[in-house]
């Protein structure tokens, strides 16, 4: 037994070991924890082992347009979190609303951040949904990040109409190791963390690992300095065979100084990052505001081979409590909140090489609420005792060989959502502000479907198309129904078909990937600020439709080169809708956070030296067209086409027994609006936005032993 210790950045802990996982189609794949996910070999070229299918496949055989991030990839591009993943995932955004990610792919999202509405993306965490507001945590310790677009409504049910987001986590192994991390950059910024992993017994292991960061802030008032702390426990237990118990448990905290909202334009002379100690509109104190917010859950995962058939059973818990003041718009918002979720999954699927394979499972989901958020002098906001969430599942999903070439897939899923939620919604009506009490208590049902059809036109290209749904359930107005809006929000619903291939026939030193996709939304939840009530209205858009392609392709012309190549073409634009008097039509207006095109570019080259050493050279490139952050397009929300680079050189010593690197990220040093919101300041104050970091740039340094 060998003892290692590495000093690195947290995501440079993260190598795919190799397996030698089948190059079988997703739908005919032994069912795997999603914890498993490794790296595979395809004939001879590195390939990775794809879980987000709720299956183990190669990439290559997966019928879908899955990204995945593996632990490599998240090392070479130091992604630390979510929201930083954007830049390696094709038409997606991954915008920041203080500690909520309001995630968008192909045009699907949702914008609006409170406990009671439904998200379009689903996260998963190791087999456990999380929330928005769960989102922010660090990348710690994680085998790879699967980003599958496109309605999962049958495998992944409420929430995830718009597509799921999966994070897997490393597991414990036989190995004795210990690892730690050390990296210092401009902001006075500082990253430490550190992994051990422990082999207890032939039949029991323990991996921990510990997350510091903190830099200052990126704003000249303070604001927007980082402070947080994240641990991660896993503990591995194989009493028989044939029996695997996983027991986790994760915590995240966050002592930062939240960031102040920016009006757009930003003053010309000014760094856009510059905060006038009183806001120009209201003459408020800007420098104020802290964040005291975090976040744990405990899991157990048990899964069970019965020699054809395996049984998984997860069940979590998780908890998140928020005490903040922040600045927004000129005025205070307080917010304090906490919000308990349970979950519990049960699935059952069918292994070996029979024709038939299978995968059926249930889903139970409840959450508690109380929330308290206050804005303004006249504190509009809504102050809610009760806000309870259930869900309750089961779905079904087949996949019959008609030929070994030739396969076809069907699947369901029935689904029952409640909300309940019983408080006050502080509202103005003409300068007159009251609470009135709000009461809210309704369900919904719905049946999701999914129909494909796969073949292999070689061993090494595979043609695929895909019919199938997507929902999230209903919300409500937290005010009493008016002429020109309602107190009820009816559940959003998507049909979406895609057809694509994958093929690495062209070349042995390419591999191509194309899928095309055309979506029909309906009664998509949109929001827009109504100033006769200070609230946030929603509505119900009751069409949007969707279409485009998304390109994929990585060349491998020497072993010391690598290039990568990700394109999406989307055309995102609202059927006729008027959301009240004076508002706009949104017919043919594109959809927010929906730019036409976007994608990334990134290339590689190793140098190896006569010692036995090597250096890294890698620059990446994300661009984007413009789009827009309202749903109106009102006056400055649109965010112009910009560009965004990283670029990093690693020297590694021989045996990567140490490790000294140098990296820059957003090298332009723009300025780019992550999320974007209309108020009613008089111009040339009407539009706010968070801003994505500026160049940031450090040192790191690595041992292994």
């Amino acid at each position: 037994m060998k003892l290692k210790f590495v000093l690195m950045s947290a995501s440079a802990m993260m190598a795919i070991a190799p397996a030698n996982a089948q190059d079988v189609p997703a739908s005919t794949s032994t069912q795997q924890d999603a914890q498993q996910t490794d790296g595979a070999t395809d004939e001879g070229s590195a390939d990775i082992v794809v879980t987000a299918l709720k299956g183990r496949t190669s990439l290559q055989k997966t019928p879908a347009a899955v990204t995945v991030l593996s632990s490599e990839i998240l090392t070479r591009q130091r992604i630390l979190d979510i929201r930083e993943a954007q830049v390696l995932t094709p038409a997606a955004h991954f915008g920041k609303q203080n500690n909520a990610t309001q995630v968008n792919i192909r045009g699907i999202g949702s914008t609006v951040d409170f406990y009671w509405i439904p998200e379009m993306v689903a996260l998963n965490s190791d087999g456990v949904y999380l929330p928005r507001y769960a989102s922010a945590g660090s990348f710690l310790d994680l085998d790879s990040v699967q980003v599958l677009p496109g309605p999962q409504g049958v495998l992944y049910g409420r929430s995830a109409g718009g597509g799921a987001i999966i994070m897997s986590s490393k597991v414990p192994t036989d190995n004795l190791e210990a690892q730690g991390n050390f990296e210092y950059g401009n902001y006075d910024a500082v990253h430490a963390s550190g992994i051990v992993n422990v082999p207890l017994g032939e039949s029991i292991a323990f991996r921990g690992g510990l997350d510091y960061r903190r830099h200052d802030g990126y704003q000249t008032s303070g604001n927007e300095a980082g402070n947080s702390f994240a641990a991660k426990a896993t503990l591995s237990l194989k009493p028989v065979d044939d029996l695997k118990i996983l027991l986790r448990g994760i915590y995240y905290q966050d002592r930062g100084k939240p960031a102040v909202t920016v009006y757009l334009p930003t003053p010309e002379n000014r760094s856009p990052w510059f905060i006038a100690p009183n806001d120009p509109v209201t003459g408020a104190d800007t420098t104020r505001g802290f964040r005291r917010y975090r976040y744990d859950t405990q899991s157990v995962d048990i899964s069970y081979d019965l020699g054809g058939a395996t049984i998984q059973y997860i069940a979590a818990r998780l908890f998140q409590k928020e005490d903040s003041l922040r600045s927004l718009v000129g005025n205070d918002q307080t917010y304090n909140s906490d919000y308990t979720q349970y979950t519990q999954s049960l699935r059952l699927s069918s292994s070996g090489g029979a024709p038939l394979q299978w995968i059926a499972g249930l889903d139970w989901f409840k959450a508690n609420a109380h929330y308290d958020s206050r804005f303004g002098i006249n504190e509009f906001g809504n102050i809610f005792d009760l806000i309870r969430q259930k869900s309750y599942s089961g779905f079904a999903q087949l996949t019959y060989s008609v030929t070994p070439a030739l396969r076809l897939v069907g699947g369901a899923r029935v689904s029952r959502d409640e909300l309940q939620l019983e408080g006050v919604g502080r509202a103005c009506f003409f300068g007159t502000c009251f609470q009135p009490p709000v009461s809210f208590d309704k369900g919904w049902t719905n049946v999701d479907a999914k129909g494909g059809v796969e073949y292999d036109l070689t061993s090494r290209t595979m043609l695929y198309g895909n019919v199938q749904t997507g929902y999230a359930p209903g919300t409500l107005n937290t005010y009493p129904n008016a002429t020109t809006f309602n107190k009820e929000v009816k559940p959003q619903h998507l049909l979406a078909f895609t057809a694509g291939f994958k093929s690495r026939d062209i070349a042995p030193w390419l591999t191509l990937n194309s899928e095309g996709y055309y979506y029909r939304y309906r009664d998509l939840i949109i929001q827009a600020y109504n100033a006769g009530l200070g609230q946030q209205v929603l509505y119900n858009a009751p069409k949007a439709t969707i279409w485009g392609a998304q390109l994929t392709a990585n060349i491998d012309p020497t072993p010391a080169d690598t290039l990568s190549i990700n394109l999406a073409y989307t055309h995102g634009r609202y059927g006729s809708f008027v959301s009240g008097p004076g508002a706009t039509d949104l017919n043919g207006l594109q959809m927010q956070y929906t730019p036409d095109l976007s994608g990334s570019v990134s290339y590689e080259h190793r140098f190896e030296l006569a010692s036995g050493g090597n250096i890294a050279a890698r620059g990446s490139t994300y661009f984007s067209t413009s789009y827009w952050g309202t749903f109106d397009h009102s006056a400055n929300a649109r965010q112009k086409a910009y560009t965004k680079s990283d670029v990093s050189i690693t020297y590694s010593a021989p045996g990567d027994k140490w490790t000294l690197g140098v990296w820059m990220k957003n090298v332009e040093g723009k300025a780019i609006a992550s999320t974007i919101s209309g108020v009613t300041s008089p111009p040339p104050y009407q539009t706010v936005a968070f801003l994505e970091p500026p160049r940031t740039f450090g040192l790191s340094l690595g041992f292994k032993y």
